[in-house]
């Protein structure tokens, strides 16, 4: 924390330099860097303003390659800050933008944020759509980590509306290399909710490679994956103390943004209770109330209300 307070403070004397030089691109190189410090810091309202300041910056100078990353960057924040409307808007922008200029790769990333966009949103077809444009994508790019994810984001879209799997064993999709990071994640919340559904634990080595990696996630940048994992995996693990701790952790964790999905993971530590215990009320009440605040940061009243829906139908679930 203390260098990145550092880097925050050199901002502005590395702008005017590049200013007085004349170099408004490396001035706006800065700025997104600023941005990024900032967001680590937990700073979402700054670093937001910083991105918005780069867009304006690269537009004027044309760089679209950099305009459609800002875009990208911003949707990030507002995904961060819970204001998913705001944040469907700037990533549909660097999709536009992305595909105008055949930056590939970058719009395979824009359209997984959108369809994580999209699921928090209650819009299954909608992430459905996004994710099968993203893996054909990746396939014609022959980007392997990216046609992996997208297979696992569509086992994930089948489970959440009820469909069968169309991969048997989900092994088949287990990630072999380290270099996404949301792979590893997201194929163990599918293992862990394909448990779930089939009403089975996890087998010991499983459990234990979960939990570890759960302890990895606590970072601001890793927010929404830390409370897809945990609130997936604590219904399924053998061991109820071990659930009912990495939970609590998330809970008490300090640095969860407004935007994260911490309702999932009260709504898991409800489950821990026994059915109709004052207890499980409790907590249930709790992850109702962080479903409603969560909502209050949504702009327009239809984004409003279709999240509210789908996110009170979960947790009646």
């Amino acid at each position: 924390q203390e260098h990145l307070a550092k880097a925050s403070e050199y901002k502005l004397e590395a702008t005017n330099i590049f200013n007085r030089l004349g170099r408004v691109d490396l001035a706006l190189i800065v700025e997104v860097g600023y941005a990024v410090v900032e967001f680590l810091m937990g700073n979402l309202e700054s670093a937001g303003e910083a991105y918005q300041k780069a867009i304006d910056g690269f537009r004027g100078l044309q760089n679209r390659l950099a305009l459609a990353r800002g875009y990208y960057n911003l949707g990030d924040i507002y995904r961060f800050k819970g204001q998913f409307d705001l944040a469907q808007d700037r990533l549909a922008r660097s999709i536009e933008v992305r595909e105008e200029i055949g930056d590939q790769v970058g719009l395979v990333q824009s359209l997984f944020r959108l369809t994580e966009i999209h699921a928090a949103m209650g819009d299954w077809s909608g992430a459905e759509t996004t994710t099968e444009k993203a893996i054909e994508i990746a396939s014609r790019i022959d980007h392997s980590d990216y046609v992996l994810q997208g297979k696992i984001r569509r086992c994930l879209n089948q489970l959440s509306t009820g469909q069968q799997l169309e991969v048997e064993n989900l092994e088949t999709l287990k990630p072999t290399s380290n270099n996404e990071i949301e792979n590893t994640v997201l194929w163990y919340t599918l293992v862990c909710r394909d448990a779930q559904m089939k009403n089975e634990s996890l087998q010991g080595e499983l459990e234990e490679e979960i939990l570890q990696f759960c302890e990895r996630l606590f970072s601001v940048s890793t927010t929404h994956m830390l409370c897809l994992l945990v609130a997936s995996v604590a219904s399924v693990v053998s061991n109820r103390g071990k659930a009912e701790e990495l939970l609590e952790k998330a809970i008490a964790f300090h640095q969860i943004p407004p935007g994260a999905p911490l309702d999932m993971v009260l709504s898991a530590r409800a489950l821990l209770e026994s059915p109709d215990s004052s207890e499980r009320e409790e907590w249930k009440s709790r992850a109702m109330t962080a479903v409603e605040e969560r909502s209050k940061l949504i702009e327009r009243p239809a984004d409003r209300r279709r999240f509210l829906k789908a996110r009170l139908r979960r947790l009646e679930e």
